[in-house]
């Protein structure tokens, strides 16, 4: 399993540490006589790496976590040609793949590499309640465990642990956003104020998913609207590049737009005109651009643009930063919630329109038009899976791809499935002795 462990591995180059990761951690074992000792890690020395770690190891994940994602629900089709990445688009889950590792090591890693950086945080500081490194990676682990929440119907959390359900990974996540919140609320300065805000978008989307709203509406309510924070991005080391960047370039690339999310006219949901095929020389793959969830969007590219202009301007690059939270996610919150008057919802939903370049929205079913919103707004964005859970589970709306794949009239790919979520790969089975699937 080293081959497996290497895209990992860099979560803690950067705090020269070599640590089991958690649940996953058979998967992930690997002999270094070079690293450091876990005794020699426990220095105050190493505080500043230990929270960087825990950071890095939820951005080096997330675009390709998105990306995944976006596979699996009707943002994106599939253009690879490992049969795993093919299942997944088809809605099928099966344990053994290698795709199914490589998703549950990505979202486990984020989890795993949090908690052990902050348990050997606590150890070392001397102000817990005022530490803004613990509430950076109490904050950074929140949205790991959100990821995890959303992605996964059930999955281990801790080494030789059972199955725990999506929302109890949630209150997992609320717990740690809570102390973040508390820890911030105590700092000053324009970085907790960053955390503060981060946390409580944090806090109140994993409260929506798990149906709580009128706490949903106490975390979101106070986040400002032009709050914003990033998922960073870099051409080197390779593993901040984003993940998007090959999957949308070269004769290699991998995804194109679903056709629900095709031909919308909406700036915020842009792919090129005409197709190619990618790695698999089979599905037409529509490539699509920067949407408001990554950094540099814009809707001054004209509706019309060739393709060349498009990606020359909105094409998604190897530093090309994501959006982790948002004042526009707490308002989407507070409105999925209820927390605004129909009054203020319409004008809202008219707000998003603009951005869009779409004119005001005539109709009367607000909750469906702000879904339609949001899909627009959070293209791409990580966002896909939990919401089209959410959305089964609180409303009983079933917007996910069913009947015959677009590639089954020319290809024979069969129809969609009925996965909702992913699962853990088999190894986990026979590594924990505690896991049942």
């Amino acid at each position: 399993m080293e081959s497996n462990f290497k895209r990992h591995a860099s979560v803690l180059a950067a705090a020269g540490l070599v640590l089991s990761l958690g649940a996953c951690d058979d998967l992930l074992r690997v002999s270094n006589p070079g690293a450091i000792e876990d005794e020699d890690v426990n220095d105050t020395f190493f505080i500043p790496q230990m929270v960087n770690a825990a950071v890095h190891s939820l951005q080096s994940n997330f675009s390709f976590l998105s990306y995944a994602g976006a596979i699996l629900t009707d943002e994106a089709l599939n253009g690879h040609n490992f049969v795993g990445w093919q299942d997944i688009d088809l809605r099928i889950m099966e344990d053994h793949t290698g795709q199914v590792l490589d998703v549950y090591q990505a979202a486990q890693a984020g989890r795993a590499v949090g908690d052990d950086m902050i348990e050997r945080l606590r150890p070392l500081i001397d102000n817990e309640g005022t530490h803004l490194g613990l509430a950076t990676a109490l904050a950074y682990n929140g949205y790991a465990y959100v990821i995890l929440g959303e992605y996964y119907c059930s999955t281990p959390v801790a080494a030789d642990g059972p199955a725990v359900s999506s929302d109890a990974i949630l209150l997992m996540a609320v717990q740690r956003f809570d102390e973040a919140i508390r820890i911030a609320q105590a700092g000053s300065g324009a970085e907790a104020q960053r955390i503060l805000n981060l946390a409580r978008v944090g806090a109140a989307r994993a409260s929506l998913q798990q149906g709580k709203k009128a706490e949903a509406i106490q975390y979101a309510t106070p986040v400002p609207a032009d709050f914003v924070a990033w998922v960073r991005h870099a051409s080197s080391p390779t593993s901040l590049r984003n993940y998007y960047w090959g999957a949308t370039t070269g004769t290699n690339r991998t995804i194109g737009v679903d056709p629900s999310f095709r031909g919308l006219n909406d700036a915020r949901v842009r792919h090129t005109l005409t197709s190619r095929t990618g790695h698999n020389q089979k599905t037409r793959l529509f490539t699509p651009a920067r949407s408001p969830a990554f950094a540099g969007w814009h809707s001054d590219t004209p509706m019309n643009a060739s393709e060349t202009v498009l990606i020359n301007q909105l094409g998604i690059q190897q530093d090309t930063d994501m959006r982790l939270a948002s004042g526009v996610e707490a308002r989407y919150i507070l409105a999925e919630a209820g927390g605004m008057s129909d009054a203020a919802l319409r004008d809202f939903i008219n707000s998003r329109r603009a951005v869009g370049k779409q004119p005001p929205f005539p109709g009367t079913d607000l909750q469906a038009e702000l879904r339609e919103q949001r899909r627009r707004d959070f293209f791409l964005g990580g966002h896909r899976v939990g919401d089209l859970r959410r959305y089964q589970k609180l409303y009983n709306v079933d917007d996910w791809p069913k009947g015959p794949h677009p590639n089954d009239a020319e290809w024979g790919w069969g129809e969609y499935g009925t996965a909702t979520c992913f699962i853990p790969h088999r190894n986990e089975a026979t590594s924990n002795p505690n896991y049942k699937p």
